[in-house]
């Protein structure tokens, strides 16, 4: 994980590491004031919201009177963020990362849960904006949320929506989100996710509920996913409860 911890007033220029090719660089800020410099313009930036750009898109950041957080994880590369928008940072998301990083000493493996976390919950508001009834993509989703529980297979769906791959697909990608399959992985994900932080369930019970039979094939999926097994990932969100 590359963070970055910024305060108060100052620009901050990447360099190194945060320049790597093909990255994504998260800029998130919590208060204050900031303007982002990229190759092509020069952007405000509201507090409680986050911007993901290319990594070697980014020249500047300046801040005053802020407390703003830059990081690469890589959950930014698998959850197919909307990039160069200024995505909502909720309230308690927003409480919860100002405890971590600037009101207490948290291990970074708290850090990085805690911005993993964050991440999961905008891609989930992503990924399921409000659409009209009978939608194709609307249906897939419901399909999805409603069998999440069985190890849902590409030809199943197309079979239930009555739909080609391509056009199926091909609405997808006009709603900007990732294509079906991995929008059903990040729904397995968001829902794992989150009986692991908010229930006693065993990993076997959560892995059943979100298709997984098998609890290895699950915990290697999660671990993809996540870069955390599913004990570590519930280990590190104990603090938070």
């Amino acid at each position: 994980m590359c963070l970055q911890i910024i305060t108060d007033n100052r620009t901050w220029q990447p360099t190194g590491v945060w320049q790597k090719p093909g990255g994504l660089l998260a800029l998130l800020l919590l208060d204050g004031a900031c303007q982002v410099q990229t190759l092509a313009c020069s952007r405000p930036l509201p507090p409680c919201h986050m911007l993901v750009l290319p990594a070697t898109d980014v020249t500047a950041v300046s801040l005053e009177d802020a407390r703003a957080l830059l990081f690469e994880i890589p959950e930014l590369e698998t959850l197919n963020l909307p990039q160069a928008t200024a995505l909502v940072v909720d309230e308690l998301a927003s409480q919860v990362l100002l405890s971590v990083f600037f009101e207490h000493e948290r291990p970074e493996a708290h850090q990085r849960s805690a911005l993993a976390l964050v991440c999961h919950q905008i891609a989930d508001r992503q990924i399921s904006p409000p659409r009209p009834a009978g939608d194709l993509v609307q249906r897939a989703l419901a399909y999805m949320e409603a069998h999440l529980d069985e190890p849902i297979t590409q030809t199943q769906l197309l079979e239930h929506l009555h739909c080609s791959r391509s056009r199926l697909h091909d609405q997808f990608r006009r709603a900007n989100l990732p294509a079906p399959m991995q929008a059903l992985a990040k729904l397995r994900i968001g829902k794992a996710s989150e009986w692991l932080e908010k229930t006693d369930w065993t990993i076997s019970q959560i892995a059943a509920e979100v298709g997984y039979a098998d609890l290895a094939a699950f915990s290697h999926f999660f671990k993809k996913h996540t870069d955390q097994s599913p004990s570590e990932f519930r280990a590190n969100f104990r603090w938070l409860l």
